[in-house]
């Protein structure tokens, strides 16, 4: 072969060689730049890797300039992406800026983070006492461990995939820390959280861990509660949701399941004399009417009322799968009679007999028909048989009345209207 053609060659792999050499890559990806750790804290140092290179690492600790090592953080653990520095291994570090390494064994590919600040947490003051309320025995004096979840807020909405604090006061504990996901006011563990830093907060009282919602399957129609734990020493957060990005919208219309009108008679004498005939009860209109509000009929002798009301039920379990129920109505339109009342509405929260007179012999709540609790229905579509339904109540429910009047009205097209959100 000529000689040139082979020093040619020659160079040509060499040149290729070289190419492959760079192509190889150490990205790290968190601590992510100006974050600050704590010494006594364990933080998880992640990167990624491209192109062929060494299946082990070691993790250094380097000046602000990246050219110098200031701590062996490890000096063996697998390029797997991601090693977790051990609690107190940087506590004799000085306070100041550095930037974290990750160095194949061989020495070939490294990457370098950021520029980071490294300091400690205020120690904690083991003396700090909390009274302690305890039984029989008046106030005693302790020293107790807890821990206080600031935030997430109670009933925000979190969306996946975007980064949010979780904010905490840990008394008398030190940590290391744990953080999980929990469905709402269990203890079941839907997902272990591996923030992205831990900063102190004003003081050093606070301390806030960054994570990022996790893109995972998570049912969007509960509520979730952040756990941090320490050792024994556990506390949550308020209940919050998590959202996938913009939720739709729904509105049903929910049509009266059954109504049932009741009339209760009431009458006196004014003297001891035979009572007079006065006219009978009103008819019952029929299923999906409502007929409410009074008939009074007096004479020289008597008294005698009828007294109207209506019982109104909605099975609501289609609700359960429509998504998250932000608010409802009561609507209904009058068609005959009296029109110069509105009916009060009451929710029942135990089984009525129907009696109209045993109305509040039951525990019952006066509602306003336009403003419905959604908490209500969604109480009623997971456990129906809380749902007990409504009464419509008149304008006057007199004994007597000083003369001969009613107002009785009737109304139709009852049904409730649910606004619901859905991931």
């Amino acid at each position: 072969m000529n000689k040139k053609i082979m020093t040619f060659l020659i160079g040509l792999f060499l040149l290729m060689g070289a190419s492959f050499a760079q192509a190889a890559t150490i990205t790290i990806t968190a601590p992510k730049p100006g974050i600050t750790l704590l010494k006594n804290i364990p933080y998880k140092v992640t990167w990624t890797k491209s192109g062929p290179q060494h299946n082990t690492v070691k993790v250094r600790l380097t000046n602000a300039p990246g050219n110098s090592n200031v701590k062996l953080i490890t000096n063996s653990t697998p390029n797997t992406g991601s090693y977790t520095i051990p609690k107190n291994i940087l506590t004799n570090v000085p306070d100041g800026s550095y930037r974290i390494k990750v160095v194949t064994l061989d020495n070939k590919v490294q990457g370098l983070s950021g520029l980071i600040k490294l300091r400690p947490r205020p120690a904690l003051k083991k003396t700090e006492k909390m009274k302690v309320k305890k039984k029989g025995a008046g106030m005693l004096t302790g020293s107790i461990k807890t821990i206080s979840v600031e935030a997430p807020k109670a009933n925000s909405r979190l969306t996946k995939g975007k980064k949010y604090s979780i904010a905490f006061k840990p008394h008398l504990v030190d940590g290391p820390y744990t953080f999980d996901l929990v469905k709402g006011n269990s203890k079941e563990k839907v997902y272990n959280i591996k923030p992205l830093s831990i900063k102190l907060w004003l003081g050093g009282e606070k301390l806030v861990a960054q994570w990022v919602v996790p893109d995972t399957k998570l049912n969007l129609l509960l509520d979730y509660r952040i756990r941090v734990s320490s050792g024994s020493t556990t506390g949550y957060s308020k209940k919050f949701w998590i959202k996938g990005g913009a939720w739709k919208k729904g509105v049903y219309e929910i049509p009266v399941t059954k109504t049932d009108n009741k009339v209760f008679t009431r009458w006196k004498k004014r003297n001891d004399k035979f009572v007079k005939s006065f006219p009978d009860a009103a008819a019952d209109p029929g299923q999906g009417r409502l007929r409410v509000g009074y008939q009074h009929y007096n004479d020289e002798d008597h008294y005698l009322n009828h007294i109207y009301r209506s019982f109104v039920f909605f099975d609501v379990r289609s609700l359960k799968d429509k998504g998250l129920i932000i608010k409802a109505s009561l609507k209904y339109k009058h068609y005959a009679g009296c029109n110069t009342f509105t009916p009060v509405v009451h929710m029942l929260d135990d089984k009525w007999s129907g009696h109209p007179g045993e109305l509040f012999s039951v525990s019952s709540t006066q509602i306003n028909p336009a403003k419905l609790g959604a908490t209500i229905l969604s109480g009623w579509a997971r456990n129906p048989e809380n749902n007990y339904g409504f009464v419509f109540i008149g304008a006057n429910e007199s004994t007597s009345s000083p003369d001969n009047n009613s107002c009785l009205a009737n109304f139709d097209q009852v049904k409730l209207v649910v606004e619901t959100q859905k991931p």
